[in-house]
C-alpha cells in the first residue's frame, strides 16, 4: 500500500531508523516481515520481530494466519529461501546464512550474546522499553537499524519518544490515521461505515480513537489510576520533591519472584507521601539491588516494606525474602494481605495526599520516577475477548505492574497504621522550657 511503500523507499534513501504510528490495520506486522525478508537476502546478519510478550509473538505471528489463508510466515518468508525453520525458538534460517526471529520484549536479558543487524518492534507503546535500552548499543556497534510501528496507549514512552524523533533528519517518522490510508486504488482501508459497525458492536469510544485515529489521550480505558494522575498533574504535584534527611524513607518493594525487582521510595511528612524515588532492576540479587540503591541515593532507607508473602521460602536458596533482606542488615516489615482491589482501591486514597518529584537527578537524568508515572498510568485492566465494553476482573499482568504493585504495597501498609511516630519528623526539644514543681 503506498503508506508502506514510502517506508521503504525512505529506508533505501538512508533513513534506516523508522518510527511509525500506525492505525489497526494499516499492516505493521506485514510490512516489518516483509522489510525484513528484503533485508535478509541484501545483509547477512540477525533479524528481529520484538512483540509485547513471547507468547503473543507465536500466536499472533508463528501460527498466524492472512485473510487469505496462508501464514504469515510463509507470505514473509518463502520456504524456497529457507535453510531451517525452528518451531521451538521461532527462528528462521535463511540459505545465504541470515536469520529471522520472533522474541517477547518480556524476555529480551534471555538474549544476551545474540548479535542482531536489524529489529523491528511491534506495538511498541506495550512494550517494556527496558528493551530497547539493552538492544540500541548493539545496533550501535553492528550499525544496524530498528523500526518501532505502534499505535498510542497514552502519553507513555511511545509517545514520548515518537514526539522527540518526529523532527530529527536521521530519522523517518510518521503518523497515519484510518482518514490517512489508502489502497492502491485509492480507496480507503477502513471506511466511515467500517468505524461506525464497530460502534454498534459495542466497542468503546476511546477505543476507536486509539486504535484508528492515534489519539494519544484516549488510551486510559481501563486504567485504576487515571483520574487521580491527571489530578495530581493539575494541581502541581508532579514536580520538585527534594529529599528531607529529618524525615525517615520506606522503601515498598515488589519481588517479581524469578527476575524483576522494583522499588519505590516514599518519604512521609504528616498527612503528605512525597515520592522521591524509585527503581527497577532485572536479573538482579536483593544484596546487590541493596548495594546499588546505597551507592545511587543520597538517602538511608530506614524501613523496607514487603509483600506479604515475602515470608514463604524462596526458591533459590531455602530462606524466606524477609530473612533475605534482614540478613543484609536491613529493617523491614510486610504488608498486611489483602485482596489486588482492596490494594488498588488503597492506592486511589494514597494518591491525592501524593507529591511525585520529576525533576531530573544524578540518578535520573531524563527526570526522577519517570517510569513509575508510566506504570501507574498504564495499570490497567483490559476488555473481555469477544466480549466489547466489559472489562476483565483482574489486572492485565504487564511491565508496568511491578512498579504499580510495589506502591500498592505501601498503600497496604500505610493504611494499616505500619508507620512508626517518625513520620512526623523529630520530637520538639523542650528542655528550654522544662520546670520543676516541689
Amino acid at each position: 500500500m503506498p503508506h508502506q511503500r514510502a517506508a521503504l523507499e525512505a529506508f533505501d534513501a538512508g533513513l534506516r531508523d523508522q518510527f511509525h504510528v500506525w492505525h489497526r490495520r494499516a499492516g505493521k506486522d506485514s510490512l516489518a516481515m516483509n522489510h525484513a525478508a528484503i533485508m535478509s537476502q541484501r545483509e547477512v546478519g540477525g533479524y528481529w520481530l520484538v512483540y509485547p510478550y513471547l507468547v503473543q509473538a507465536r500466536k499472533a505471528i508463528w501460527y498466524g494466519i492472512d485473510k487469505t489463508g496462508k501464514r504469515f510466515i510463509d507470505q514473509a518468508f518463502p520456504p524456497a529461501i529457507r535453510r531451517a525453520t525452528h518451531d521451538n525458538e521461532m527462528l528462521i534460517e535463511f540459505l545465504n546464512g541470515s536469520t529471522w526471529q520472533l522474541i517477547g520484549s518480556d524476555n529480551y536479558n534471555a538474549l544476551v550474546g545474540s548479535n542482531p543487524r536489524g529489529v523491528d518492534f511491534s506495538e511498541y507503546a506495550l512494550q517494556d522499553p527496558a528493551a530497547w535500552n539493552y538492544i540500541r548499543p548493539i545496533l550501535l556497534e553492528n550499525k544496524g537499524w530498528a523500526w518501532f510501528i505502534t499505535t498510542y496507549r497514552g502519553k507513555n514512552h511511545a509517545y514520548q519518544m515518537y514526539e522527540r524523533l518526529k523532527t530529527n533528519p536521521e530519522w523517518f517518522c510518521s503518523r497515519l490515521t484510518v482518514d490517512e490510508t489508502r489502497k492502491w486504488d485509492g480507496s480507503r482501508i477502513l471506511t466511515p461505515q467500517d468505524i461506525e459497525r464497530e460502534r454498534l458492536e459495542g466497542m468503546d469510544e476511546a477505543l476507536i480513537r486509539q486504535e484508528y485515529y492515534c489519539d494519544p489521550m484516549a488510551a486510559f480505558t481501563g486504567s485504576y489510576y487515571a483520574a487521580q494522575l491527571e489530578r495530581l498533574q493539575a494541581q502541581g504535584r508532579m514536580a520538585t520533591c527534594t529529599f528531607d534527611p529529618k524525615y525517615p524513607v520506606y522503601a515498598a518493594w515488589d519481588l517479581g519472584w524469578v527476575d524483576h525487582l522494583t522499588c519505590v521510595f516514599v518519604q512521609p511528612v504528616g498527612n503528605e507521601n512525597r515520592i522521591i524515588g524509585s527503581r527497577s532492576w532485572r536479573m538482579t540479587t536483593i544484596p546487590d539491588a541493596l548495594a546499588d540503591i546505597r551507592k545511587v541515593y543520597p538517602w538511608e532507607v530506614d524501613t523496607h516494606v514487603l509483600p506479604w508473602d515475602a515470608s514463604r521460602n524462596s526458591l533459590e536458596t531455602g530462606s524466606t525474602w524477609k530473612q533475605v533482606f534482614e540478613d543484609q542488615r536491613t529493617r523491614t516489615e510486610l504488608a498486611p494481605k489483602v485482596s489486588v482491589h482492596e490494594g488498588i482501591e488503597q492506592v486511589r486514597l494514597l494518591l491525592p495526599t501524593c507529591v511525585i518529584d520529576t525533576e531530573r537527578r544524578a540518578w535520573a537524568p531524563e527526570g526522577n520516577n519517570g517510569l513509575l508515572i508510566e506504570s501507574l498510568s498504564g495499570y490497567r485492566t483490559e476488555i473481555r475477548k469477544g466480549s466489547p465494553g466489559v472489562f476483565q476482573l483482574s489486572p492485565a499482568h504487564t511491565w508496568e505492574s511491578h512498579l504499580a504493585d510495589a506502591l500498592r504495597y505501601y498503600a497496604v501498609f500505610r493504611s494499616s497504621g505500619g508507620l512508626t511516630l517518625g513520620e512526623w519528623g523529630p520530637a520538639l526539644d523542650w528542655s528550654a522550657a522544662d520546670r520543676s514543681v516541689i
